[in-house]
C-alpha cells in the first residue's frame, strides 16, 4: 500500500487552523471554512506575505511592490488599512507588525505551494508507487494556474513563472515515476498535449519516445524523436540533447534495458484494463509506391522508396494515423486506433489523396501509387498494436488490385463518406464492390447537418440567452454564457438561433476549437479578432487598433506570429483584452465559441481573463460537451458574469417535429416511434438514424455516429472505459451492486471514484436508491459493441449467475433477464466459434421458456412471441418443454397474424413421438382453427368439423373444459361460417362456460367473440344484442376490447354514433396496452368502417376499411380479406370508382373459402355492382345470386345486399323492382332494429 507522504520541515507557529492557498485562485480558510478575501491591492498583500510566509517584509518594499511607479503620498496609510482588513479576515495573531514591517504568521505547511514542495522533494527519495502516490498527492494540491487572481500583476510575474516550472517539472517526474511503474500508452495522450504546450522542452519529448516503445508502438516512437529534432532544428538550430540522442539509439539497438518493468498489482487495479482485447471501428489504408523502370539501379531505387515512405508517412500522420510498415514495404495507416477519431474515415480519404499527390509530384523517375482503403470492425489488444478483422483483409486487396494512381475505396467505407468524397464506381474485386477517389473536400464533414433548419424545443433556453445579453447590453459589461451538452444535442443549433435573433445589436464573431495539441489557439483568436474589426483582414485591424492605441496592434501581431515580436509576451492577455475592449466600443460582441471542450488551457485561461477583467459589452458564449467540466470544475457552477446553461434532452414531441422537418418521405409510425424511442432526446442522433433508415442501414448504431460515440469512449481512462463496457452489459439500469459483480476483485476498491469521474463526464447518471443509469442508449450501445465477444460471454454469464442468487425482481420479471443473460453468454460463444455448451443452453431456454408462459397468461402476446421463439432456439431436442413451448408459441401465432408459422409448428408438433395425446388434441384444434383463417388447403369445412367433433368428445371424456373449449369455440366458428348464427351463439356461450371452468382467458375471450359476432350478425335485435354483449363485457376483470368493438356497431344501428365512436377510441389503446398486439387493430378499424358506413361518411369508411384490408392481407387471411375487400368494394361503386371495386371484387371472389357463405354473398354482390353498365344482365343475376345466397338467420345481412341490389335494378330501369327490395330491406331492418340503416334509407 503506498504511504500518503506529509509536509517536510514545517514550522508550526501563528493559529494552525489558517491555511493560505495560492495554487490556483487565491483562499484562505480556517478550519476548512473559506473566508472572504478583500479583492484589490489587499488581497495581491496577502499574496506577497504569504510567498514569503514567517519572513518579516518592509513596509517600503511592500508600497513599491504594490504601487511600482506610481506610489499615492497616502500609501502608508493605505497600507495600514489593508493590514487592517487582512487581520480582521484572517485573526489578529495571523497578521504581526514587526519593526518597520509586517510577517503573516503562519506555519510553513499552512501554504499549499510550501506544502507542494515538500511533497516534491519527498517523493525523490522514494520509489515505485510511493512515489507515484507523493507526486499525485502534490499535484493534487493544484486548483488552476498559480496566483491566477493577480495573474497579470508586475509583481507576481516571477513567483508564477517559478511555481509553474516546479508544477511542469512534477509533472514530468509523475510520468517518470508512472512509466517506472509500468503504465505506457496511457501516458501519451497528456504527454502529447505537454509537448504542444512546451515544444522544446527535450525531457517530455524523451519520455514520449520512451513511452510509446513500452507500449510496442516502436515506429511512432522513432517518428516522435524524429519530430523532435525537426522542431529543435527548425525553431533554434539545434540537435537534440545527449539524453535524448543516447535513447534513440538505445531504440535502435533494441536495448533490453528499456523494457518497463510489470506494474504491480495495485497498480494495474486502478489504471489498467480490466479486458486484454476490445472490438472498435477503424478505417485501414494499405498504400504501396514502386518505381516503373524495372532496370533501375537498386541504390537508386531504395532513394525513390525511403523519399516516397517519408511523404507518405507524413501525409497519414498528418491526418492521425497510426503508421505500421510491412516488410514488403507497404504502409499501412490505422485511422481509430488506438483512439478514435469522429471522422476517421474522412481523415483515412484525406491521407491517401494527400499521400497520392505528394508521391506524384517528386521529381526523378516515375512511381506507380496504389492504395486501398475499407473501414469495419477489428479486435485489438489494448496494450499493444495487434488488430486484425475482414476490413484489414479487404483493405489489402483493394490496394492490391488498384491501377497506378488509383485509391480504391471499400464497401463500407464509402458507407460512411457518401457525400464527403468524389467517386467513381470502380471494378468489383473478389466479390468485393469498389469505388474509385476522384477528390475529396478537405472541408467536408461526415456528419452534415442542417443549421437552416427550424430550431426545435429549445425557445426556453433561447429567452435565457438572449435576456443575458439584453442585461449585458443595458449595463455595458461583459458576460460569459457557457452552454454544455452532449454532442448532438443542439448547442450549435440554438447558438445560430440567438445569433439571428439578435440581428444588428451586436457584432457577432465565431470560432470552433479544434482537438488540443494542433496549435490553433492563436489562429482561432486571429480569426475572431479580424471578424470583431469587421472581417476584412488582418492589416485593417491592426490599423484600427493602432488608431486607438499606438503599438497595441504591432505587439498582437508579434505574439500572433504575424509580425516580428514587439513586446513581452506576458502582456498578451492584457493587450488582446484591450484590443476587444476598443472593438466593442463601436459595437457591442457577440463571440460564440464551439467545442470549447478542445480548447488548449491557454485559451481557456484566456476566456475567465476576460470574463473577469473586460469593461466594455462582450457576450461570450461558449459552446462545450460535458468534459469540459473534468478540466475547469468550476466552470460548471457560474457566478458573477458567468452564467452556465445545461441542454437536457429535447422532449418526445420535439424530436417528432425535428423528424418531419427532415424527412424527404413519411415515415411509416412505427418506424417514427422507433427513432423517436432511440434518439431519447438527442436531435443529431434522431437525424442520423433517420438518414440511416432512409439508407436502409440496419445497423443499432448509424455509421455516421459511431466514430462520434467511440470518441467520447477512447478518451476515458482504462478503469472508467472498462467500468462503462462492464455496465453496459448489464442494461440501461443497474445498481452499484451489479457493477461490483462484474468488476474484477482488484478494480472494486476504484468503482467509486470512477462511477463518479463518469457521472461528471455525463456518461453515467445517478438513481436513486443506489443505482446508476446510462444517459442515452446509443452511449450504452457503443460501450457494449466495443467488448470482444468472449468478454461480452464471460460478463453476461457472470451477471446471470449473479441475478439468480438475488431476490429483488418479481420472478416474472426476473427470468427474462436472466434468460436474456445467458442466451447472449450462448450466442458470444457461438458467434467465436466455441464449442456447444448444452447444459448452458438449456438453462438459457428453461428461463425464456418460463419468462415466455408468464407473458401468454396475462395475454402480452408479443412479448410470449419474442420469448418462446428465443427459448425454442436453445432447448435441446427431446427438452420436456419443448412440446408445451412450441404448443404456446402456435397459439400466440394466431392473433399476430402469424399463420404460416403456427401451421408449421404444429406439424412439428402433432409429429413429435413422445407427445401425449391432450396434447396432441390441441395441436389439431390449433391447425384447424388457423386454417379456419387463411383456407383450408386440401381439407373441407367437413373434415374441419369433424376434428372438432372428434376433439371435443376425447376432451370431454378426458375431462379437459380447456380442450373442450377449444374445440366447441371451432365448432362454433363453422357455424358462423356457414350461415348459422343461431347456433354458433349457443356454441360460444358452452365454450364460454368450458373455459371458465377451466381458467383459460385466451379461451374466454375467443368465445365472448364469438358469441358477440353471432349475436350482431344474427336475428337477436339490437337491443337484446347490447344487453348481451355488456353483460359479457362485466363477467371479465378487464373489458374486451375486439368485444367493445361490436359493441360499438350495435349502438352504431340504434343511431348513437358519438357513442360508438367513443367506445372505438376506448378500445384502441386497450388492444395495445394489454394485449399488445397491433394485428388486431385491423377489427377496430374494420368496425369503425361500419361505423362510418352506416352513418354516410363514405371517405372515412374507405380509409378505415383499407388500414384493416392492409393487415388481413399481410396475415394471408382469407376469410376477413375476402370479407373486407368486398365491403370496401360496395362502398367505391356506390362513390363511382368502379374500375378499384372491380378489382377488389376479383380478389374477394379468389381468396374467399366455398364455405363461407356470408362472404360468398358479399364478393358476389360486390361483383355486381362493379360491373360494366354493358353487363346488365349478368349484374342483374349476380345480385339476385347474392341475396339467394344470404341467410334468412341473417336479416341485416341480407337487408344489406337488398338495398345494393335495388341499385343494381335501377340501374336496369327496373324501378318496382327497386322498390320492392327496398321495402323488403326496410322489413328486415326493422325486424333487427337497424334505426341507423332505415334513416339512411329513408333519407
Amino acid at each position: 500500500m503506498a504511504r500518503r507522504v506529509g509536509p517536510v520541515g514545517a514550522q508550526d507557529d501563528g493559529p494552525p487552523d489558517v491555511e493560505v492557498r495560492l495554487l490556483g485562485p487565491i483562499d484562505v480558510r480556517r478550519g476548512g471554512r473559506a473566508l472572504d478575501v478583500p479583492g484589490g491591492r489587499a488581497r495581491s498583500l496577502l499574496t506577497v506575505l504569504a510567498l514569503q510566509a514567517g519572513q518579516a517584509i518592509p513596509a517600503e518594499r511592500l508600497i513599491d511592490t504594490l504601487w511600482g511607479d506610481e506610489v499615492p503620498t497616502t500609501a502608508k496609510t493605505v497600507l495600514q488599512g489593508f493590514v487592517s482588513k487582512l487581520r480582521k479576515t484572517l485573526g489578529a495573531t495571523a497578521l504581526e507588525t514587526t519593526g518597520n514591517g509586517y510577517r503573516l504568521a503562519v506555519s510553513r505547511s499552512a501554504i499549499d505551494a510550501n506544502r507542494f514542495h515538500d511533497l516534491v522533494t519527498a517523493a525523490r527519495d522514494l520509489d515505485g508507487e510511493e512515489r507515484t502516490a507523493a507526486l499525485e498527492q502534490a499535484l493534487g494540491l493544484w486548483r488552476g494556474p498559480a496566483l491566477s487572481d493577480v495573474a497579470y500583476e508586475p509583481f507576481a510575474q516571477a513567483a508564477i513563472a517559478a511555481l509553474e516550472e516546479h508544477r511542469l517539472a512534477a509533472r514530468e517526474a509523475l510520468i517518470g515515476a508512472q512509466l517506472d511503474t509500468g503504465m505506457r500508452a496511457e501516458l501519451v495522450p497528456q504527454l502529447e498535449d505537454l509537448i504542444a504546450d512546451n515544444p522544446f522542452r527535450e525531457h517530455l519529448r524523451e519520455l514520449l519516445v520512451l513511452a510509446l516503445y513500452r507500449a510496442g508502438r516502436q515506429a511512432d516512437a522513432l517518428a516522435a524523436y524524429q519530430q523532435a529534432r525537426q522542431t529543435l532544428i527548425d525553431e533554434l538550430g539545434l540537435e537534440p540533447g545527449p539524453e535524448l540522442r543516447m535513447l534513440h539509439e538505445r531504440i535502435l539497438n533494441q536495448d533490453p534495458g528499456l523494457d518497463a518493468p510489470a506494474p504491480s498489482a495495485s497498480r494495474r487495479a486502478e489504471r489498467s484494463t480490466w479486458f486484454p482485447s476490445e472490438r472498435r471501428t477503424v478505417t485501414v489504408l494499405f498504400v504501396d509506391v514502386t518505381a516503373t523502370d524495372a532496370d533501375l539501379d537498386p541504390e537508386a531505387g531504395e532513394t525513390i522508396a525511403v523519399e516516397s515512405l517519408a511523404r507518405v508517412t507524413e501525409a497519414l500522420r498528418s491526418n492521425g494515423a497510426r503508421i505500421q510498415e510491412s516488410g514488403s514495404g507497404i504502409v499501412i495507416g490505422w485511422f481509430g486506433l488506438p483512439s478514435a477519431h469522429e471522422d476517421d474515415p474522412l481523415r483515412a480519404v484525406l491521407a491517401a489523396a494527400q499521400a497520392r499527390q505528394r508521391v506524384l509530384a517528386l521529381p526523378g523517375p516515375s512511381r506507380d501509387f496504389r492504395a486501398g482503403l475499407e473501414t469495419g470492425e477489428v479486435v485489438s489488444g489494448v496494450t499493444d498494436s495487434r488488430a486484425s478483422g475482414p476490413a484489414v483483409s479487404v483493405a489489402a486487396r483493394l490496394q492490391q488490385g488498384a491501377q497506378p494512381g488509383e485509391v480504391l475505396i471499400g464497401p463500407r467505407a464509402m458507407k460512411v463518406l457518401r457525400g464527403a468524397a468524389i467517386v467513381e464506381r470502380a471494378r468489383e474485386l473478389a466479390s468485393t464492390s469498389a469505388w474509385r477517389l476522384v477528390d475529396v473536400d478537405p472541408q467536408a464533414k461526415l456528419i452534415s447537418r442542417d443549421f437552416q433548419a427550424h430550431m426545435v424545443g429549445r425557445e426556453a433556453e433561447l429567452t435565457l440567452l438572449r435576456t443575458s445579453f439584453g442585461r449585458m447590453v443595458r449595463r455595458g459589461t461583459p458576460q460569459r454564457m457557457t452552454v454544455l451538452g452532449e454532442a448532438g444535442i443542439g448547442k450549435s443549433r440554438l447558438s445560430r438561433a440567438f445569433a439571428d435573433s439578435i440581428g444588428g445589436r451586436a457584432r457577432t464573431i465565431t470560432a470552433t476549437c479544434v482537438e488540443a495539441g494542433s496549435g490553433r489557439t492563436f489562429g482561432l483568436l486571429h480569426d475572431l479578432l479580424v471578424q470583431a474589426g469587421g472581417g476584412s483582414d488582418w492589416k485593417s485591424v491592426v490599423g484600427l487598433l493602432e488608431e486607438k492605441e499606438s503599438g497595441l496592434g504591432d505587439r498582437l501581431a508579434g505574439v500572433l506570429g504575424l509580425g516580428d515580436l514587439k513586446g513581452p509576451p506576458q502582456l498578451f492577455f492584457g493587450d488582446l483584452r484591450r484590443a476587444f475592449e476598443l472593438l466593442s466600443a463601436v459595437q457591442p460582441l457577440a463571440v460564440i465559441v464551439d467545442d470549447v471542450h478542445w480548447a488548449e488551457s491557454t485559451l481557456l485561461d484566456l476566456f475567465e481573463y476576460l470574463s473577469d477583467s473586460l469593461t466594455g459589452p462582450v457576450f461570450l458564449l461558449l459552446l462545450a460537451r460535458p468534459e469540459l467540466v473534468e478540466r475547469r470544475a468550476e466552470w460548471s457552477v457560474g457566478g458573477e458574469r458567468k452564467d452556465v446553461l445545461y441542454l437536457d434532452p429535447l422532449g418526445v414531441d420535439a424530436i417528432a417535429q425535428v423528424l418531419w422537418n427532415h424527412a424527404s418521405v413519411d415515415l411509416p409510425p412505427e418506424d417514427e416511434q422507433r427513432i423517436v424511442e432511440t434518439a431519447q432526446g438527442n436531435p443529431l442522433f434522431a437525424e442520423q438514424l433517420l438518414a440511416a433508415f432512409a439508407n436502409a442501414e440496419t445497423d443499432a448504431i448509424p455509421a455516421s455516429l459511431r466514430g462520434l460515440l467511440a470518441t467520447r469512449i477512447d478518451r476515458l481512462g482504462p478503469g472508467e472505459r472498462d467500468l462503462l463496457r462492464a455496465a453496459a452489459v448489464a442494461g440501461d439500469h443497474l445498481s452499484v451492486e451489479a457493477i461490483e459483480v462484474l468488476a474484477p476483485d482488484e478494480a472494486r476498491p476504484f468503482l467509486a471514484r470512477n462511477m463518479e469521474s463518469l457521472a461528471r463526464k455525463r456518461l453515467l447518471r445517478h438513481t436513486e436508491p443506489n443505482g446508476v443509469e446510462f444517459p442515452h442508449g446509443l452511449i450504452r450501445d457503443a460501450a457494449y459493441q466495443s467488448l470482444t465477444r468472449r468478454d461480452r460471454a464471460c460478463l453476461h454469464l457472470a451477471f446471470a449467475d449473479w441475478l439468480e442468487r438475488t431476490e429483488d425482481p418479481p420472478r416474472d420479471e426476473l427470468d427474462a433477464v436472466v434468460g436474456h443473460h445467458l442466451e447472449q453468454a450462448v450466442v458470444n460463444q457461438r458467434q467465436v466459434g466455441l464449442a456447444s455448451d448444452a447444459a448452458l443452453e438449456a438453462r438459457a431456454g428453461t428461463k425464456l421458456a418460463s419468462a415466455g408462459f408468464r407473458a401468454y397468461s396475462r395475454m402480452d402476446m408479443w412479448a410470449a412471441s419474442n420469448l418462446l421463439v428465443r427459448a425454442l432456439g436453445l432447448l435441446p431436442d427431446g427438452h420436456p418443454l419443448v412440446p408445451t413451448a412450441t404448443q404456446r408459441l402456435a397459439e400466440v401465432s394466431l392473433p399476430l397474424g402469424d399463420h404460416a408459422r403456427a401451421q408449421e409448428l404444429l406439424l412439428q408438433l402433432s409429429n413429435m413421438p413422445s407427445l401425449e395425446p391432450v396434447d396432441r388434441w390441441l395441436a389439431r384444434l390449433e391447425n384447424a382453427r388457423s386454417m379456419c383463417i387463411t383456407g383450408p388447403h386440401g381439407m373441407t369445412a367437413d373434415d374441419l368439423v369433424a376434428i372438432a367433433r372428434q376433439a371435443a368428445a376425447f376432451f370431454s371424456g378426458a375431462g379437459h373444459d380447456n380442450g373442450l373449449a377449444q374445440a366447441i369455440f371451432l365448432l362454433g366458428w363453422l357455424e358462423q361460417r356457414g350461415g348459422n348464427p343461431v347456433d354458433a351463439v349457443d356454441s360460444g356461450r358452452r365454450s364460454l362456460e368450458c373455459a371458465q371452468r377451466g381458467g383459460a382467458v385466451r379461451e374466454q375471450l375467443a368465445a365472448a367473440f364469438l358469441i358477440s359476432r353471432s349475436l350482431l350478425g344474427g336475428p337477436t335485435p339490437v337491443p337484446d344484442c347490447i344487453e348481451e354483449i355488456e353483460s359479457l363485457m362485466g363477467q371479465s376483470a378487464q373489458p374486451h376490447p375486439i368485444v367493445m368493438g361490436i359493441l360499438a356497431r350495435a349502438h352504431a344501428m340504434t343511431g348513437d354514433f358519438d357513442g360508438a365512436r367513443q367506445l372505438l377510441a376506448r378500445a384502441r389503446p386497450l388492444l395495445i396496452e394489454r394485449m399488445r398486439v397491433r394485428r388486431l387493430l385491423a377489427f377496430i378499424a374494420w368496425d369503425s368502417a361500419e361505423i362510418e358506413t352506416l352513418a354516410d361518411k363514405a371517405a372515412a369508411a374507405v380509409s378505415a376499411y383499407r388500414v384493416a384490408l392492409t393487415t388481413f392481407r399481410n396475415g394471408n387471411e382469407a376469410e376477413h380479406v375476402g370479407e373486407t375487400s368486398s365491403r370496401l368494394a360496395l362502398v367505391l361503386a356506390a362513390e363511382e370508382h368502379p374500375e378499384e371495386a372491380r378489382a377488389l371484387a376479383n380478389e374477394a371472389h379468389a381468396v374467399t373459402p366455398t364455405d363461407c357463405v356470408v362472404v360468398r354473398a358479399l364478393a358476389m354482390m360486390a361483383t355486381a355492382r362493379s360491373m360494366p353498365l354493358g353487363d346488365i344482365e349478368a349484374s342483374l343475376a349476380q345480385a339476385a345470386a347474392a341475396v339467394n345466397l344470404a341467410p334468412d338467420l341473417m336479416p341485416n345481412l341480407k337487408a344489406d345486399l337488398l338495398v345494393e341490389q335495388s341499385r343494381v335494378q335501377a340501374a336496369a330501369g327496373l324501378a318496382e323492382d327497386a322498390r320492392s327490395s327496398i321495402d323488403t330491406a326496410i322489413s328486415l331492418y326493422q325486424r333487427k332494429g337497424n334505426v341507423a340503416a332505415l334513416r339512411r334509407l329513408r333519407a
